[in-house]
């Protein structure tokens, strides 16, 4: 019921924006959908039905890229007013395909580490969880807590680690940074010395088999593990956060709305995540002795082992 409430009080605000139309009194918006993947199509429809509320007259055409060019093709033919880029490929193809067309992104990580996205200086929604935020849950759990632990390949992820120490540091906690070039680096990992391993988006790292040795390991040597989306938390890491899908496609339509009225997207701005869900695993708790508060568990988007 709060979160029917929160949409329909978000969506009454947008209709009372007044917005300026074509001239011949349709707004036209294309969505375009970098691989077709469960995330990504929550965007797409929240975004979809988010706008067409706020914009009566708008039209939302949806478009899957594909490796045979012919869906940018027909978004080019489209001739929209307004495109939405969900996934760094959409974005960065849209950019370079339809320079003239305003573009809102979602569904990226690090937005800013894409050369084309930051060049561009396009407003969007990211899939950024605010580490601080986890970092206080993570406290608000185990007040023990002292280190952290993060597993990193350099070439992709050097300035997500510049970026979280100070955050880490803030926050009362040290960081130990584990760079990896591959697979045989992980595997010679035999104790990790940290109270918390934080899982980031990351190539090298995030591959299922090597996911699952890093959770057993922790498990045994009685580390908190923080993951970055529901499956995470599922396949035995302690805690995963994830942006809520759908609030992410609402957000991005108010960006949209405001990108029609005007504004410049530059202007506009990145946007972290407005809501951020977490979900647990009572069966992994259990086995490292974590005690978690009644207040936390019924707060979580989803109990895993309950």
């Amino acid at each position: 019921m709060r979160v029917k409430t929160y949409f329909a009080c978000c969506l009454l605000f947008l209709l009372a924006i007044p917005l300026a139309v074509s001239s011949a009194g349709r707004t036209s918006v294309v969505v375009v959908i970098s691989e077709d993947i469960a995330p990504f199509r929550q965007i797409a429809q929240s975004f979809s039905a988010a706008i067409k509320q706020s914009l009566p007259a708008v039209t939302v055409e949806e478009y899957l890229l594909d490796d045979q060019g012919s869906a940018l093709a027909k978004i080019k033919a489209a001739n929209a007013d307004l495109i939405l880029s969900i996934g760094t490929y959409a974005t960065e193809t849209v950019l370079q395909e339809l320079p003239g067309t305003p573009v809102v992104f979602a569904g990226i990580v690090q937005p800013e580490d894409s050369p084309v996205i930051k060049k561009s200086g396009i407003a969007g929604v990211s899939l950024d969880t605010p580490l601080a935020m986890q970092l206080q849950y993570l406290k608000k759990i185990n007040p023990a807590l002292r280190t952290v632990g993060i597993i990193y390949h350099p070439a992709e992820n050097e300035s997500a680690i510049k970026k979280a120490e100070p955050i880490i540091a803030e926050n009362g906690l040290a960081l130990k940074a584990f760079p990896v070039n591959s697979v045989v680096d992980i595997n010679n990992i035999k104790r990790l010395n940290v109270d918390a391993l934080l899982f980031i988006p990351d190539y090298v790292v995030c591959q299922p088999k090597t996911l699952k040795k890093l959770i057993v390991m922790t498990i045994q040597q009685g580390i908190l593990t923080v993951g970055i989306s529901a499956e995470y938390a599922r396949a035995g890491t302690f805690i995963a956060f994830s942006p809520d899908y759908a609030d992410t496609g609402f957000q991005s339509a108010q960006i949209a709305v405001r990108i029609l009225k005007g504004e410049q997207p530059s202007a506009v701005g990145i946007a972290a995540p407005q809501k951020i869900d977490y979900f647990i695993n009572k069966v992994v708790a259990n086995r490292l002795g974590m005690a978690i508060s009644g207040d936390i568990l019924s707060k979580s988007k989803e109990v895993f082992g309950q």
